[in-house]
């Protein structure tokens, strides 16, 4: 499994360490993930695709990797809460 960092230093430290110190410090990954800072390679034959992205970036994240995703790739959300640009009041 391949998961896609959005700073290259922590793409990094999961490759090296497997773990994510900032995010998850102590918590071990297993040696089947890698971690890219680059998201075609992160996207490269992926048939299921997690977005656990925050609500607010998910818009322009979804514009930049639109073209690496695979046509029947399965895309899950994770994401909570609303774009503030999109809410209605």
């Amino acid at each position: 499994m391949v998961m896609w960092a959005r700073r290259e230093k922590v793409s990094a430290q999961i490759n090296e360490s497997h773990e994510n110190a900032d995010y998850l410090p102590g918590v071990v990954l297993p040696e089947t993930v890698s971690a890219t800072h680059d998201p075609e390679e992160a996207l490269a034959a992926a048939s299921i695709v997690v977005l656990a992205v925050p609500s607010q970036s998910l818009r322009s994240n979804l514009q930049q990797w639109a073209h690496h995703v695979a046509p029947d790739a399965v895309l899950m959300s994770l994401m909570k809460g609303v774009e503030l640009g999109m809410a209605k009041g």
